[in-house]
């Protein structure tokens, strides 16, 4: 069970570990290319996306681990 939930998870961490990873390296080219304004502007703007970007990823591992327990009851 345990190495399922694994196999499950993970894709689900490094989506949101690519996603995070994306926001900071935003972040840095804004602050550098255009100026402080348009970084305060990202800075408001991020965990709105944030929120549109990892919510569906949570109720999609919620999906696969009922999905798992339907899968394990039949066998």
């Amino acid at each position: 069970m345990l190495k399922k939930f694994i196999n499950y998870a993970v894709p689900s961490v490094f989506a949101m570990f690519v996603s995070s990873l994306y926001v900071i390296i935003d972040g840095i080219f804004v602050g550098q290319g255009v100026g402080n304004l348009a970084l305060a502007a990202v800075n408001l703007v991020v965990p709105v996306s944030i929120f549109f970007l990892e919510w569906p990823q949570c109720l999609l591992l919620e999906v696969e681990l009922l999905f798992l327990k339907v899968l394990e009851k039949k066998t």
